[in-house]
């Protein structure tokens, strides 16, 4: 070999030592940054989920209170629903929607179910709020157990904030 084969070859060693380093450098970069994302969207939706358990909770205290889970709502004429909606149309569930499946499967699981659970109860609310005052007796019945299930989903949403929340935290805290 002459020194222009090693000249070549030394240029060729270069070329690939700085392409790997470049390939590992944006790959670690675009690691953080996605980890960094991630953090954010955890705190997020933990501030979401605050908010919920703040908006929601006289109402979830009221069910127990009352004892509506165990109620025979057969005999309620009217039943005495909220007017504020349980969770808004512009939450930080509808804008992470993606985002959420991007954590651990047990707790984005978690995150889904709770959403779930929760615009279930809002559809419920909503339509015991339309039709609470109907005097036909097919509709009463289904205003009876749609109220019920509003009123499980609830407690059931309640219930799985704490949670939520402590393993939220563990994603942005560490």
């Amino acid at each position: 070999m002459n020194g222009a084969d090693y000249g070549f070859l030394g240029v060729l060693v270069a070329a690939l030592v700085g392409g790997l380093c470049a390939f590992l450098g944006s790959y670690y970069l675009s690691k953080l940054e996605n980890q960094r994302a991630l953090k954010n969207i955890a705190r997020a939706i933990d501030i979401d989920l605050e908010y919920v358990y703040k908006l929601n909770k006289y109402w979830y205290d009221y069910i127990k209170k009352m004892d509506l889970l165990e109620a025979d709502l057969r005999d309620a004429e009217n039943p005495f629903c909220t007017r504020y909606k349980f969770y808004n149309d512009n939450g930080a569930y509808f804008i992470f929607n993606r985002d959420i499946a991007k954590f651990e499967y047990e707790l984005s699981s978690k995150i889904y179910i709770f959403y779930s659970r929760l615009l279930a109860a809002e559809s419920e609310r909503q339509f015991v709020d339309k039709n609470k005052d109907v005097k036909d007796d097919e509709t009463k019945g289904y205003v009876r157990l749609s109220y019920a299930e509003m009123n499980g989903l609830v407690v059931l949403t309640e219930e799985q904030i704490p949670e939520i929340r402590k393993q939220l935290k563990e994603v942005y805290d560490c």
